[in-house]
């Protein structure tokens, strides 16, 4: 086996690990289109800015932000989802849907990231029962 051929397979190889980027606006990736209110292409733009803004705030910024500044923080939190989706799409293969489990095997390799996963799964998990417990004994049937 050549150089040339020893090359070739390991290109062939690297690219079945890396998808191909998908651009938000491509037709194969099958997300429906959404139309953009501000005309920049961006099908995305203003999902995430209400909860944004108040993100901002809460960190220190200013109540209302400027309008670029709230773009470039949602088109990076857009990008930031469409790249953790992939990833869990990938380990998902061949199933219909991704699993919790499918994201956290695709974050497994940063620590900091897996375990803040970990820590939002676990108060989800006792939001949901605190709000259980409160519906049955709003209804009567929570015993003591």
């Amino acid at each position: 086996m050549g150089d040339a051929d020893h090359q070739q397979d390991v290109n062939a190889a690297v690219s079945l690990k890396r998808p191909r980027p998908v651009e938000a606006s491509d037709p194969d990736d099958g997300a429906p289109a959404r139309s953009s209110s501000s005309g920049d292409g961006n099908p995305f733009r203003n999902l995430f800015q209400k909860e944004l803004r108040q993100m901002m705030y809460g960190s220190g910024d200013v109540s209302n932000p400027l309008p670029e500044s709230l773009d470039l923080i949602e088109d990076l939190t857009v990008e930031f989802i469409m790249q953790m989706t992939r990833r869990a799409a990938q380990v998902a293969g061949s199933r219909d849907r991704v699993r919790t489990e499918d994201l956290l095997f695709a974050i497994r390799d940063n620590p900091r990231m897996y375990a803040r996963a970990c820590e939002l799964l676990r108060m989800n998990r006792i939001v949901n029962e605190a709000t259980k417990k409160d519906a049955k004994f709003k209804s009567g049937q929570f015993k003591f």
